[in-house]
């Protein structure tokens, strides 16, 4: 029974081939990038994609501000992204619609805004303010490399929790 199958697999992408003209390489997934695929995709094969960074750690400076360390990726960077979050999946809540109405006893849930820093290679750490005491963060950091054809990401860091204090 399977080689009856195999035989009608076959003499059918045969049949077809021969139909259509079409090369056997355009019936199967080589894996090879075309041409004329997007633009995007010709710039990412030229920058190098740097090394995933470590996870970050946060320490207190003073009263109300936090200091974010990493460690530095050796190739292939030339910069790094942090982003500060009081959500833990990293995305900011739809603020809800202006037609309604909130009880008296209901007080306005303020949505608090992700903070995102860019810094040079040349650094290891950020400063951070502004933080509601109490209230749980997360951190993660990537590094990017650049050229005058775009960006390229590195993977995001594993993410630290911490709580302002």
């Amino acid at each position: 029974m399977r080689k009856h199958l195999f035989k009608f697999i076959s003499l059918t992408i045969v049949a077809a081939m021969l139909v259509t003209a079409t090369p056997i390489g355009n019936f199967f997934d080589s894996g090879i990038v075309h041409a004329d695929e997007e633009e995007d995709d010709e710039i990412d094969m030229t920058i190098k994609a740097p090394g995933k960074v470590g996870q970050p750690s946060v320490a207190k400076m003073n009263r109300k501000s936090y200091k974010i360390t990493w460690v530095k990726v050796k190739k292939n960077c030339k910069g790094y992204q942090i982003e500060v979050s009081p959500y833990k999946d990293f995305v900011e809540p739809e603020e809800p619609e202006e037609t309604e109405t909130l009880d008296e006893d209901e007080e306005e849930e303020e949505i608090e805004e992700i903070q995102y820093f860019d810094v040079t290679k040349k650094k290891s750490s950020q400063k951070v303010t502004d933080l509601t005491k109490g209230k749980t963060y997360y951190v993660r950091v990537r590094a990017y490399n650049a050229s005058d054809e775009g960006y390229r990401y590195g993977k995001w860091s594993k993410v630290k929790k911490f709580k302002a204090k």
